[in-house]
């Protein structure tokens, strides 16, 4: 997406979603309607020659940024979930691997995080 000297319609229809709305909301077009839409209204701006908002590219830049932050955990970086194709479990199989929490895990956290008449109150109120 970088050259864009000799751009065509097919061309743009390369694209994915996510670059066509980038490529829009940064010449503060609009970004909703359907893929063959955003392709002629991705198009229509190349040709018109709108130029970049240096405050979106800068607000797109900052987004990106504390997305991927978000995604750097213990020293790694984890996959990004938006480009897993492979490797999804639905939620009953899921659920089946989360470990057990019993009330008194529930208890423990509140403990150290709130005033005792709280964990009285849910300890007394447990059924």
């Amino acid at each position: 997406m970088d050259d864009l000297s000799d751009m065509n319609l097919e061309k743009i229809k390369l694209w994915s979603i996510h670059a066509l709305k980038v490529f829009l909301s940064k010449r503060k077009a609009d970004v909703d309607g359907s893929f063959d839409e955003l392709c002629a209204r991705a198009f229509s701006a190349w040709e018109q020659q709108l130029p970049v908002d240096a405050k979106a590219e800068c607000k797109e830049m900052r987004l990106l940024g504390k997305y991927s932050a978000k995604l750097r955990v213990d020293g790694g970086v984890l996959p990004d979930p938006m480009m897993l194709k492979s490797g999804w479990k639905g939620e009953n199989a899921g659920m089946n691997l989360w470990p057990s929490i019993y009330i008194t895990d529930i208890s423990a956290y509140i403990d150290g995080t709130s005033p005792s008449a709280v964990v009285h109150k849910l300890m007394k109120e447990y059924k």
